[in-house]
């Protein structure tokens, strides 16, 4: 049975996805600020989504500590939201009075394609350890494939924390 975080979570993928192909038609069928408003409304959405995201419960698994698992989820959500910036970043600084140049909508581009790598790496994470109490996946299997940022920052934070047990288990 899908949650309703797992529906929000593919309407925020589609919406990235539609955000694309509006950037594909700047200058024929649509405007700059059609593209802003897209991505503008998205952030919104994602900001709402990660409310409700942090208000369930997390659903632990091999005893590992829920603080910890908070914490991944709220540098997931930071990170997801320093991608957004960075696209109106360069949507500020390099688009003039509403031209798009090839280069930049490649730029603008390949980060709303981050953002959406980003953002799918986060729904697994809110698939398995908040919304589906069925997962059979651990955690350590998840963090597996997580980026090697990710990974050192875990590593720091576990350090930090005092936490050398759960790092043992996970790294």
């Amino acid at each position: 049975m899908k949650s309703a975080l797992e529906y929000l979570g593919k309407s925020l993928t589609n919406s990235l996805s539609y955000s694309s192909e509006v950037l594909f038609e700047v200058g024929e069928t649509k405007s700059m600020s059609s593209f802003e408003l897209e991505m503008t409304s998205w952030a919104m959405a994602f900001y709402v989504f990660s409310e409700i995201e942090l208000s369930l419960p997390i659903l632990t698994k091999n005893d590992l500590d829920e603080d910890f698992l908070l914490k991944v989820s709220e540098f997931n959500n930071e990170q997801l939201m320093e991608v957004t910036q960075s696209v109106f970043d360069t949507v500020n600084e390099e688009v003039s009075q509403g031209v798009l140049i090839p280069r930049v909508r490649g730029h603008i581009l390949r980060t709303v394609s981050l953002l959406n790598l980003k953002l799918q790496n986060h729904l697994d994470f809110v698939e398995k350890f908040r919304a589906s109490p069925e997962s059979e996946n651990s955690i350590q299997d998840y963090f597996k494939n997580e980026s090697e940022e990710f990974k050192e920052w875990m590593i720091r934070f576990l350090e930090e924390e005092d936490q050398k047990d759960l790092m043992n288990q996970l790294v």
